[in-house]
């Protein structure tokens, strides 16, 4: 029986991270989510590198946001052919492993067992928590490279008496890369840089400064080398800095102050990143500031999950607290509790990285503009999600009452099956949009297919088009991307900007909108002033418009 509850508990946790890639495979190969343009361009990005050369140190027009996922996608592209299925298998591949480092480090930090239930619950998600695990859009290896920031100075501090120095100034080093590499994707895992790098010098203080400190530099530099060559040479305005401080001024809005932020956090932010899915956010709650609270139990719902999570944090800080007093007082440690010790300041360490992220989230802008979209910046708290649901399983332990152990083990049953069935629930729900996910991309397919076939390849659109049909048609087709501002149409947001100047050296560009878009009216209106006739085709929900000569001023 021994041997094969053994069997099971070590095969188990392969069985799950392999449910939950043919999950994510399945969903994608369906057509699950729509490809939208700034996956495209991250597509595009892989693309250049791969066949023309190009070496970016940043997505085109975000000069904080690195692109790994495109440097890992041109070889994929070299291998198979460029296609949006590729990229989104190779963001599974980073999912997975993040899966494996999530349950190597529950275990260590933890147990076995519940390692596996936080590997279950990984295995299944919401619509949104699936969406940012298979979009390449530079978020999926984000929670991957903190994880293992932590995994490895964990790995370093309890095996560093057994290590020859050698082995641990290589150790030393991959932790520096991993850093430097994550700082390159994304400042949002600084948090975790930080946390992972205070547990190396809590513990291991005189060999960061012979060793540790050195290696981790080296490694760091190697690792945000690009981050740092393109700084070297950026324009005024244009380095990662200013990019950074951009963002934290984009949507700025004097109405709403750190409360409303905070209100929004625990009813949307926190439950959509914790995998809880609810009608309620498409079709009563707004994703943006205001929140119209005109359905009460949506905001219950909601409410009570998001503030479920904060309860939790604060009592497994508490608890973490209160296991680190006693073990101060102890008069004389022995190596078991020195590795409590190490432990027990992990999992704190692991908690303070999730709060650090909540605070920076909370004082930034982005819940004013998205507080959906904006889940994607809590991304890398996975990692803590163990540390914060931990006092769920162990919060009889710390009690030390006879009735503790009976309410604990109901609330621990209770809990689990709610969770489960939330999250069950969510890739269910999942599933159902499948058919119109399907229907989106065929719809933008049809549209590719029509402008070939009529020769419309240089046109101008708007952003969630365009990116589209270029990757679609392997570049053939090249859009440039329109605002309607004031009434009039002006360049909008062209992130490569070779695309915009190939667009306007053509002899007569088209315009493609889609229908009910107020740039057709605005298009025709200007069109109209300067005499200019027109032909209007309606294709799928698309409206395409060929003038009969080149109209001088469409876009200013």
């Amino acid at each position: 029986m021994r041997k094969l509850l053994k069997y099971l508990t070590t095969i188990l946790p392969v069985i799950l991270i392999m449910l939950a890639i043919a999950l994510r495979a399945v969903l994608s190969i369906l057509g699950w989510t729509p490809t939208n343009s700034d996956e495209s361009m991250m597509n595009l990005v892989a693309l250049h590198i791969a066949f023309r050369g190009e070496l970016p140190s940043f997505l085109y027009g975000q000069y904080y946001l690195g692109v790994v996922d495109a440097y890992v996608g041109a070889v994929l592209f070299r291998i198979f052919e460029p296609s949006v299925l590729v990229m989104r298998l190779e963001m599974i591949t980073f999912t997975a492993l993040f899966l494996v480092v999530l349950y190597v480090l529950t275990q260590q930090l933890y147990n076995r067992q519940f390692a596996l239930i936080i590997l279950a619950f990984f295995t299944l998600g919401s619509p949104r928590v699936l969406q940012l695990q298979v979009e390449a859009v530079g978020y999926p290896e984000l929670p991957l490279l903190a994880g293992l920031l932590f995994l490895v100075a964990y790995a370093l501090l309890c095996n560093a008496d057994r290590w020859s120095w050698q082995r641990r100034a290589a150790m030393y080093i991959l932790w520096g890369f991993i850093a430097g590499l994550g700082l390159w994707e994304h400042i949002l895992t600084s948090p975790y840089m930080l946390i992972a790098g205070s547990l190396l010098i809590l513990w291991r203080s005189r060999e960061m400064l012979r060793l540790g400190l050195w290696c981790s530099l080296v490694g760091c530099i190697i690792g945000a080398w690009p981050l740092i060559w393109y700084n070297l040479h950026a324009l005024p305005g244009q380095d990662s800095l200013s990019a950074i401080l951009g963002m934290t001024q984009a949507g700025q809005d004097a109405r709403y102050g750190i409360l409303d932020h905070m209100i929004a956090t625990i009813v949307v932010t926190l439950p959509i990143v914790t995998g809880y899915s609810s009608r309620c956010l498409a079709s009563h709650l707004s994703d943006h500031l205001p929140l119209f609270p005109y359905h009460l139990h949506c905001i219950a719902e909601q409410t009570l999950w998001g503030a479920g999570y904060i309860v939790l944090l604060i009592t497994a800080v508490i608890m973490t607290c209160i296991a680190l007093w006693h073990l101060r007082r102890a008069s004389q440690w022995n190596v078991d509790d020195r590795y409590e010790a190490i432990q027990q300041s992990a999992r704190l360490l692991l908690l303070i990285g999730a709060v650090l992220t909540l605070i920076l989230y909370v004082r930034g802008n982005a819940i004013n503009i998205d507080a959906v979209g904006s889940t994607r910046y809590l991304i890398c708290t996975w990692v803590s999600l163990p540390a914060i649901i931990w006092p769920l399983w162990a919060g009889g332990y710390y009690i030390k009452q006879k009735w503790s152990t009976k309410v604990f083990s109901t609330l621990r049953v209770v809990s689990t099956v709610v969770i489960s069935m939330v999250l069950v629930y969510g890739t269910i729900s999942t599933f159902g949009q499948v058919q119109q996910a399907q229907a989106e991309n065929t719809q933008i397919e049809k549209l590719s297919a029509y402008l070939q076939k009529a020769h419309i390849t240089r046109f101008y659109s708007e952003y969630w088009t365009c990116n589209r049909l270029i990757f679609l048609s392997q570049e053939k087709m090249v859009c440039g991307d329109t605002w309607d501002v004031n009434n009039r149409l002006v360049h909008g947001w062209d992130r490569y900007i070779a695309y915009r100047a190939m667009v306007e050296a053509s002899n007569n560009p088209a315009f493609v909108y889609p229908l009910g878009d107020a740039r057709n009216q605005t298009l025709e209106q200007e069109l109209k002033a300067e005499r200019i006739s027109y032909m209007r085709t309606q294709v799928d929900g698309y409206a395409v418009y060929k003038p009969s000569t080149r109209a001088s001023h469409i876009p200013n």
